[in-house]
């Protein structure tokens, strides 16, 4: 359920072209959509239609060739790449289908690494991390590092950092794609209830169609441009 009407980003004429070789590809195509505040809203699509292209530009990890992305009114490509990756840090967490946790730290080291980015206290960060990895079910899984927790334990605490610095919105690739069904619908669920409890914004790319039913609202991307909404 959307929590208030305000908009919270808004991308206008958002076009990428990538070069492959002397030829153009053109992945998006004109792409316009608002997102308001405490939506969940769903982006689904056949493989190869862009719909991890527009969730990078969203989030600036990359920057369109033509086209707006503004975040409560402001302009994101605007700012430099230092000050955007300062903006990134603090104001939007990122859930990608598979999980890219290190390896060699554990389940709150991982957690912690935004935090340690904003150069946060790290006494108050830990205590967070804690909190939070006990909130989601890892509370007795603290110390335990990727390899030895399941691939649901993994995502969980993929969700734990993205949450970590308290961030506006959470843009998810596929969250549940590499999981099995059961595992998947219960990192989902966990998503459901951030965003019903917290009043957190998603923004989630997805295959699945069951999943699409349960969000706010779906956009339907084909061949670069949005079909439906």
């Amino acid at each position: 359920m959307i929590k208030e009407e305000s908009l919270l980003i808004q991308a206008v004429d958002l076009h990428r072209i990538f070069f492959v070789g002397q030829q153009k590809l053109y992945v998006l195509k004109g792409i316009n959509l608002e997102v308001k505040v405490g939506e969940m809203l769903g982006i689904v699509g056949a493989s190869g239609v862009g719909k991890s292209t527009l969730l990078h530009l969203m989030g600036t990890l990359d920057r369109p060739n033509q086209g707006k992305v503004f975040f409560n009114g402001f302009d994101l490509f605007s700012l430099a790449d230092e000050k955007l990756a300062h903006f990134r840090n603090q104001k939007i967490g990122f859930v990608f289908q598979f999980h890219h946790l290190l390896p060699e730290f554990s389940a709150l080291e991982n957690t912690l690494i935004p935090a340690l980015i904003k150069r946060e206290d790290k006494r108050k960060a830990r205590e967070r991390a804690v909190e939070l990895l006990t909130e989601i079910g890892l509370g007795q899984r603290l110390h335990n590092k990727p390899g030895e927790l399941s691939g649901g334990e993994q995502q969980r605490v993929a969700v734990a950092r993205a949450l970590m610095n308290d961030p506006e919105i959470i843009l998810a690739d596929e969250p549940t794609g590499n999981l099995d069904r059961q595992t998947g619908e219960a990192v989902f669920q966990l998503l459901c209830r951030l965003n019903k409890e917290k009043g957190k914004t998603f923004v989630i790319v997805t295959h699945s169609q069951e999943m699409a039913l349960k969000m706010d609202r779906v956009l339907k991307l084909v061949d670069g441009s949005i079909l439906a909404d």
